[in-house]
């Protein structure tokens, strides 16, 4: 028997076990939630497992999901009906699988994990331990026994003083899984800054305490609202969270997010595959390290006892980068010959591009003729380069 709908429905209508979609301009079954239909601008609560809820600002559906260990409002994406495209995590590396640098940091106002900088004086290093929901990377931070171990990372503008996503009024929601052996509150702030270590902060954003830590994995999350002309001036937003200081523990931390909107969804990178947050990634940093003998790094032309190397970046970077060498010994130039002369540092950059750079490196006891191609080349050692256009 056909069912006698309404003639004009309001958005999320419910008529008989189907609510209205405004997007679609279809009646839909609800049959298949378990629940009831919840239609309001702000979120409910007191929700049921299976409950939805269709938020009247946005025309955005949601599921209650509880399992005993989450329980959170999720937003339906489960085929090509979606409701909106998915929400944007503005965090690149935020499950912490990338470690460029190393997988075990000194901290202090140094990169750790790519994108994030660790400013107290902890030990910063990768384990495989992850909430039961996850099959992320993460870094764990022993802190000192002063040290709260704060996380931060750089959210790049536009430009000095361009909005961007963060337009005044709109409302943001960062999120977290956090743990620690000793329970401690977990801080956040969201800074404008004219960059991120040791720059000026334009606006405090926002800060909240989000929770307090235990033994076990526990999702936090907090929301605001960017202010209105606040972002006058800076060139970035600085994410920081970290747990209260307190005795030494092993703090641990994964799935990173910053998204728009109101709503703590799951967890998903800043690309859509480890490939892309990779690239994402080396726009801003890039790492060679020397562990393979006779792997090459670039080529170039000998000019007496200096040698130029053309660099080619893995992708084009955000700006014209620096360069950071440690541990030369190892690190060879190789003339046509087949001669191998030990590099001593870098001179200077000769051209310097977001594409590629000419760096000339310092050569011990060279005597090749001048404009004679060879290559950069790791002979023995461990040597490590850092191209660098980090905010």
């Amino acid at each position: 028997m056909a069912i006698d709908f309404p003639a004009s429905p309001t958005p999320g209508q419910v008529f008989q076990g189907y609510y209205w979609d405004d997007d679609k301009n279809a009646w839909r079954s609800q049959s298949s939630s378990g629940g009831s239909v919840i239609t309001s601008a702000t979120i409910p609560t007191g929700a049921n497992a299976g409950d939805l809820w269709f938020n009247t600002v946005d025309g955005t559906m949601y599921v209650y999901y509880n399992d005993g260990i989450t329980a959170q409002w999720v937003e339906i994406q489960a085929n090509v009906d979606n409701y909106k495209t998915p929400s944007q995590n503005y965090i690149i590396n935020g499950g912490f699988d990338i470690w460029q640098r190393g997988t075990s940091v000194a901290g202090g106002y140094n990169y750790t994990a790519d994108r994030f900088v660790v400013d107290d004086s902890v030990t910063v290093s990768r384990s495989t331990d992850v909430p039961a929901q996850s099959t992320m990377a993460y870094s764990i931070l022993v802190p000192s026994t002063t040290g709260a171990g704060n996380l931060r990372q750089a959210i790049e503008l536009p430009g000095v003083g361009v909005e961007g996503p963060f337009k005044s009024g709109s409302t943001w929601t960062f999120s977290v899984w956090a743990k620690s052996s000793v329970p401690r509150d977990v801080v956040f702030s969201a800074v404008f800054r004219s960059g991120i270590v040791g720059s000026a902060i334009k606006v405090v954003v926002s800060s909240a305490t989000m929770g307090t830590t235990s033994s076990a994995w526990q999702r936090f999350s907090t929301t605001f609202t960017i202010p209105s002309g606040s972002i006058a001036g800076a060139n970035t937003l600085a994410i920081t969270f970290s747990g209260t200081s307190g005795t030494s523990n092993s703090f641990y931390y994964t799935g990173v997010q910053l998204e728009e909107g109101t709503i703590a969804t799951p967890f998903r990178r800043n690309q859509p595959n480890i490939q892309a947050e990779l690239a994402a990634c080396q726009r801003l940093c890039y790492v060679k390290n020397g562990s393979t003998t006779d792997a090459m790094w670039g080529w170039g032309r000998w000019e007496g006892q200096n040698f130029y190397c053309v660099l080619q970046h893995p992708v084009q970077m955000r700006t014209t980068p620096s360069f950071s060498l440690s541990n030369v010994s190892g690190l060879q130039v190789v003339d046509p010959t087949v001669a191998w002369y030990n590099v001593q540092g870098i001179n200077s950059v000769h051209k310097n591009g977001t594409y590629a750079s000419d760096v000339l490196f310092n050569i011990a006891g060279a005597s090749v003729s001048n404009k004679t191609f060879g290559i950069l080349a790791v002979n023995s050692g461990s040597p490590q380069l850092i191209v660098s256009s980090e905010l």
